[in-house]
């Protein structure tokens, strides 16, 4: 028979006095009349702490357990101290913060990183086996060409376009990125979607030829804007997702030299703030004057021990001017570093200067500003 005792002086006592012999009362039945009232009844918390401590005093010696005599049982007064015990050292219980709490606080004191930019246009392949689909192509822009790829395989419904939608599976064949800016990437998929009506490419009156596939075409428009301006002085990349579908670019429209060809999968990456700038000393290496302004600031990111800081005007005139192009162009191509001597691409310093004002955002103690941990 399962017992429930409350732990208070008074039912102690009353027990001590008034617990009936089962041979007195057979049929175990209990007139609960004769129990007293209690003002301040124990949680129920401290009743299952004084009941495991019950069950844990059966090994114990006959002066601390319930001594059962002939079917009559008595309750000792050590049983009440050791219930007392019991609920006092339970009370006294200091819980751990579970593992997934430890975990979320030392998440929150992560060093703060910063998502790379990236702004990229890209080309589909249609794989539909309906012969009015089939090898069609489709112009798109993305900042994500990872999940880009999977709305439009998924349909209308998982935020793919109108115009792909049942016109597939659809492979991204190649994706063309380095961008200084969402509006600049934005511009370039206008253009190569609508060669005959952008004023860059209306002028050469690109045509498909008889035998030429549609992404041969879509290759050839897209080999002639890369060396039209202004185009043809961004620090670009053409990466072939699909290095299977990989085509030559026609003959004589070879890219320019500062952009690269490459081939596999665009990985995510991010960069941590204290990785991209110190700024203990912002005098320009150039003209010797502090640069006050954080959109006045550009940095040498070519070699570790350099660091050159300079305002980006006086940085865009030197590389100009080296090049012989200060008449005609304001922003230059590449240059080499006044410091570290080190050629460095114009593209890739404005992508770096846009980290440092993401970096000089996230620690102005002025601003909230998100920041991925």
């Amino acid at each position: 028979m399962d017992c429930e005792f409350d732990c208070d002086d008074r039912w102690m006592d009353y027990l001590d006095d008034n617990v009936v012999p089962l041979s007195d009362n057979p049929e175990g039945n209990v007139d609960n009349d004769n129990f007293p009232a209690v003002e301040n009844p124990v949680k129920e918390s401290e009743c299952e702490v004084a009941s495991a401590a019950q069950s844990a005093s059966i090994d114990q010696p006959a002066s601390q357990e319930l001594i059962d005599d002939n079917s009559n049982y008595t309750l000792t007064q050590s049983t009440s101290e050791q219930y007392t015990e019991a609920i006092t050292s339970s009370s006294q219980t200091t819980v751990n913060p579970s593992p997934s709490k430890r975990g979320r606080k030392a998440k929150a004191k992560a060093e703060p990183a910063i998502s790379d930019e990236f702004f990229g246009v890209y080309c589909l392949i249609s794989k539909s086996e309906r012969p009015c689909y089939k090898n069609r192509c489709y112009i798109g822009f993305t900042v994500d060409p990872n999940r880009r790829i999977r709305q439009h395989n998924g349909g209308k419904q998982a935020g793919g376009a109108a115009k792909t939608d049942n016109r597939g599976p659809w492979d991204m064949v190649c994706i063309i990125h380095g961008f200084p800016n969402l509006t600049s990437g934005l511009r370039f998929e206008w253009a190569w979607q609508n060669p005959d009506k952008s004023r860059r490419l209306k002028l050469l009156k690109l045509r498909k030829a008889p035998k030429e596939t549609q992404f041969a075409f879509r290759l050839r428009i897209v080999a002639h804007m890369l060396r039209s301006e202004p185009w043809k002085r961004l620090a670009l990349t053409f990466r072939w997702l699909i290095p299977e579908k990989q085509l030559p670019f026609p003959a004589g429209l070879e890219m320019p030299e500062q952009m690269e060809t490459t081939s596999g999968l665009v990985e995510k990456t991010k960069t941590l703030v204290t990785e991209i700038f110190k700024a203990e000393d912002r005098t320009c290496s150039i003209c010797k004057q502090y640069v006050q302004k954080d959109t006045e600031l550009i940095v040498c990111l070519g070699a570790p021990e350099c660091f050159g800081k300079f305002h980006i005007t006086c940085l865009a005139k030197l590389f100009v001017q080296e090049a012989n192009e200060f008449v005609e162009f304001l922003m230059p191509i590449a240059g080499r570093c006044p410091r570290c001597f080190r050629k460095c691409k114009w593209g890739d310093l404005i992508r770096a200067q846009r980290k440092i004002l993401a970096a000089l955002d996230v620690t102005s103690p002025t601003e909230d500003y998100s920041v991925e941990y």
